[in-house]
């Protein structure tokens, strides 16, 4: 509600270039917004936390035996009250790194670095520089994410294929290009492998959806082939989760 309230008096600021920063300017507050983002969430990691408590460490024993007892888990989001998805990836960091405790937390934290810049892409496509500058770094200190961050939640994947799904999407509709498209799609689809909780972001996708309708009606008009094509290949990555949802 924050970012479309504000979307349209910083689109009209956009217009000036006094009301923004420079590209260079723009980039060395990125950085250090990052910077501080990393360091938050890196710092100490072998010791704070502690320990690594069971539903952690859940996660860790099925990816290792994914990868030393041939266990294939199937794309049941429920796997070991974790998302299969989520247990093949960190299978796949251990064959580069040692499962130390360090290496484990490392994981999540990289993951959720990683959705930063696209959270600031979706948000400066609609609301402009300096509201996603703000946003950003919000974000970056916020209690609960840097909680999520450093302490191996299944749940960090979540704004991960949320703000890849938006980010390329709004690219997509803004630029007239399809492969924005085709990329949105994949995180879309991959998403509903991730935690349970992503179920609820087709009502978001809907919600901007009409969003860009009411503002952008002729960027949306002249992108339908490319929109249906997202929902085409959406649906096929996506339909073995809902053959598993919906069996009947």
């Amino acid at each position: 509600l924050f970012v479309a309230g504000v979307s349209l008096v910083a689109r009209e600021n956009e217009k000036s270039e006094t009301d923004t920063f420079s590209t260079k300017a723009e980039g060395l507050i990125l950085c250090l917004i990052l910077g501080l983002a990393a360091f938050l969430r890196i710092y100490h990691l072998d010791s704070m936390p502690s320990g690594i408590f069971i539903d952690q460490g859940m996660e860790g024993w099925a990816a290792l035996r994914i990868l030393h007892e041939h266990f294939c888990p199937g794309w049941d989001p429920e796997a070991f009250h974790n998302p299969s998805l989520l247990l093949y990836q960190l299978a796949g960091w251990f064959v580069f790194f040692k499962p130390t405790q360090f290496n484990f937390y490392l994981f999540f934290a990289l993951l959720s670095l990683a959705t930063l810049p696209l959270f600031y892409w979706t948000v400066r496509q609609i609301a402009g520089q300096k509201t996603a500058l703000l946003a950003l770094f919000i974000l970056s200190v916020m209690r609960w994410y840097l909680n999520f961050s450093r302490d191996g939640f299944p749940s960090i994947e979540v704004p991960f294929y949320i703000f890849g799904t938006l980010a390329f999407l709004l690219y997509g509709v803004r630029s007239g290009k399809k492969w924005p498209f085709y990329v949105s799609a994949v995180f879309f689809a991959a998403g509903f492998y991730a935690y349970q909780s992503f179920q609820i972001v087709p009502l978001l996708v809907f919600v901007f959806a009409i969003y860009e309708m009411i503002s952008n009606w002729k960027g949306v008009a002249a992108n339908w082939k490319s929109i249906l094509g997202f929902l085409i290949l959406f649906l096929l990555l996506a339909f073995p989760f809902f053959q598993y949802k919906f069996p009947y």
